[in-house]
């Protein structure tokens, strides 16, 4: 059960290397700046469908 302090994300990204390097370049210089030095815990799972009607992509 989640406590107090929890705090669950779910996202979707193209792979792994692509969530890493916004961790990398984007959140983690961004929380480090607020004063968050916690290493979140991350756990990838692989999706099963995806349904997109209609998708954009921004280029």
């Amino acid at each position: 059960m989640a406590g107090q302090d929890d705090n669950h994300n779910l996202d979707a990204w193209e792979s792994e290397e692509a969530f890493g390097a916004f961790g990398q370049d984007r959140l983690g210089p961004a929380m480090a700046q607020v004063g968050v030095n916690v290493e979140p815990q991350v756990t990838f799972h692989p999706a099963h469908e995806v349904f997109l009607p209609n998708a954009v992509t921004i280029k």
